[in-house]
């Protein structure tokens, strides 16, 4: 039984890792090709002045420590979830083979 747990925390950090790192690789690729297709319009570059100059952003900076957490604990969840469905499959799959 403790080989199993050991097994099951191991694919568990795994597969919280491989969600994690997927998840900033697509942040990072269309953060570039955001980046490498944007074109400025120097024609209507003054159209919002005035509302942005009115508007006021509220808990911007406070919240991103949160965010992280939050972020963690769902590349976690992710990664419980998909070693729980790979742990199903493997027993369905040795199940039917002794049979």
């Amino acid at each position: 039984m403790g080989n199993t747990r050991k097994r099951n925390v191991i694919l568990f950090g795994l597969f919280s890792a491989v969600v994690a790192v997927v998840y900033y690789l697509i942040q990072l690729i269309q953060g570039m090709v955001l980046t490498l297709t944007y074109v400025p319009d120097v024609t209507r570059a003054y159209e919002n002045v005035e509302v942005l100059n009115q508007q006021v952003s509220f808990d911007s900076s406070a919240s991103m420590p949160y965010l992280l957490l939050v972020e963690i604990a769902l590349f976690m969840l992710a990664g419980a979830l998909i070693t729980l469905i790979c742990n199903k499959v493997i027993r369905r799959q040795n199940a039917s083979n002794r049979v």
